[in-house]
């Protein structure tokens, strides 16, 4: 978000319920920017292309007045930090309930920033495989201020009023391990969710006669399926662009999203 105080005198930027990960620069950057507020994000392993010396890597400020950065997870290089000011005046500046971490790398985890956050492994599902879900451990359940605007997740599901989790995702047990949506009896399971090469399907109707692939556009697009013995599907998805894709059989959908 750029330079928006040159012009606009009026109304608030917000950003929330967004995965921003493996960026050339940082995760997400208020840059002469007012009244902005960042909420709900997850974001992971910014900085690819940006240098060994340049420090930012997170979720970053730089002459900014009357923004807001809350419950949001950030996890950054070992020698990057993950929250900080980048340069310039800030004022008015509001951060509560974020969840830090870079490894308990050399590089401090935060910079010129007090107070409003703290440090720990977040406890993804499967960081490697980009699966950014909370595990039922995570020290991010239940950590998340409750002034936060959204009351849904990145995933379409409610979040918990009373308190809410940090970062992209709620945590909850009937989603935990996968990503579905159900309609009638029938069900789909997929994971990993984002996926970059393999989605694997998990059918609670093994006679399951059709899958679709569309995208936001309504294209419907080829599927290379592999049916296993155990009744999972493999879905070969390393030819599509990036983007959301809805799955959909006779009788349910599952939102996927490809990296």
């Amino acid at each position: 978000m750029s330079r928006n105080n040159d012009s606009y005198d009026h109304g608030y930027i917000f950003i929330a319920n967004n995965l921003s990960y493996q960026n050339g620069a940082s995760g997400i950057v208020v840059h002469k920017t007012d009244r902005a507020i960042v909420e709900h994000n997850t974001v992971y392993d910014n900085g690819t292309t940006n240098g060994e010396d340049t420090k930012p890597g997170g979720i970053g400020f730089n002459t900014v007045n009357d923004v807001t950065i809350r419950n949001n997870i950030s996890w950054s290089k070992p020698n990057k930090f993950a929250l900080g000011k980048v340069g310039g005046g800030n004022t008015n500046m509001s951060i509560d309930s974020n969840l830090l971490f870079n490894n308990y790398g050399p590089q401090s985890v935060v910079k010129d920033v007090s107070s409003g956050w703290f440090e720990a492994n977040p406890g993804f599902i499967n960081v490697s495989g980009f699966d950014f879900r909370l595990s039922e451990t995570s020290p991010a359940i239940d950590r998340g201020i409750t002034t936060a605007i959204v009351t849904t997740d990145f995933a379409g599901y409610p979040r918990n009023d009373g308190q809410p989790d940090i970062g992209a995702y709620e945590y909850d047990t009937s989603t935990a391990t996968t990503e579905f949506f159900n309609i009638k009896t029938q069900q789909i399971y997929v994971y990993p969710n984002p996926v970059h090469d393999m989605l694997c399907v998990l059918l609670q109707n093994k006679s399951l006669n059709s899958l679709h692939l569309f995208d936001l556009t309504g294209k419907e697009h080829r599927l290379s399926i592999n049916r296993e013995s155990n009744g999972e599907l493999l879905l070969d998805m390393s030819h599509l662009k990036r983007g959301v894709y809805i799955l959909k059989s006779e009788a349910a959908f599952v939102k996927v999203l490809k990296r």
